[in-house]
């Protein structure tokens, strides 16, 4: 796979070139966000693999301008921050995935494998705060649970690929259980950001606690929200482990 780095730690870039090279990845590092983007722009890319602290522009504001120049771009955060604030905001910034640089060397290999297959790769400490936020009471749910009139837009198709998005399903699954191609739930999942108002995937769960239903009519529980990262879609099997 065709690797960007995009780091000013010149430690942390030797390491990732050492971890990467041995798997078989070309790499080519962006020591800052603006030249990143210079070289997204210019070359081809399937992975960015990006830090949240850097000099010039950092990693999360990186991540939204590589989103936007190339939407298709897989993001893989690598960073040292654990912290509510940082996972927050990098998932909302459009990254697809997030270790610790304390677990690269553990983790890393098989992490691209499953980023590469629509898989969202998170370490332990990282998969708990996200875990935490769709807990959390979804921001405009009127008193009652009823949604924002907003979420009313929805197609049936788009509550589908949303529900996908709550049950911690990766774009591969979604897109076998719908029976439609990659492309078409990533065009989804856009349309979602647009009508709820989010900029991102954990944001646009947390909403969709508050929104889903079981046929359409009404609101899902918060415990039915949390355990549906356990259960299979409604009627279905759970998709193979990947």
């Amino acid at each position: 796979m065709r690797c960007l780095v995009v780091d000013d730690d010149a430690n942390a870039c030797e390491l990732l070139t050492h971890l990467l090279g041995r798997a078989g990845h070309s790499i080519a590092i962006a020591p800052s966000g603006p030249m990143a983007l210079e070289m997204v722009r210019s070359q081809d890319f399937d992975i960015a693999l990006v830090d949240l602290q850097m000099e010039d522009m950092d990693g999360a504001t990186t991540m939204r301008a590589l989103r936007d120049a190339k939407p298709d771009l897989r993001m893989l955060v690598v960073s040292g921050y654990d912290d509510r604030e940082h996972v927050l905001d990098a998932v909302a910034a459009g990254a697809d995935g997030y270790l610790l640089k304390t677990e690269l060397s553990a983790r890393l290999p098989d992490a691209m494998s499953e980023l590469m297959a629509g898989g969202g790769p998170l370490s332990a400490r990282i998969a708990s705060i996200v875990l935490d936020q769709l807990r959390r009471p979804p921001e405009g749910t009127r008193p009652g649970g009823t949604e924002p009139a907003a979420t009313r837009t929805l197609s049936k198709r788009e509550f589908d690929v949303l529900e996908g998005l709550s049950r911690g399903y990766t774009y591969t699954e979604i897109a076998a259980n719908l029976q439609i191609s990659v492309n078409t739930v990533r065009h989804h999942i856009r349309n979602l950001y647009d009508k709820l108002g989010v900029n991102g995937k954990a944001e646009a769960v947390s909403r969709a606690l508050g929104i889903l239903t079981k046929d359409g009519t009404g609101p899902v529980s918060e415990e039915e929200g949390i355990d549906g990262l356990r259960r299979s879609p409604r009627g279905t099997e759970p998709p193979p482990v990947k």
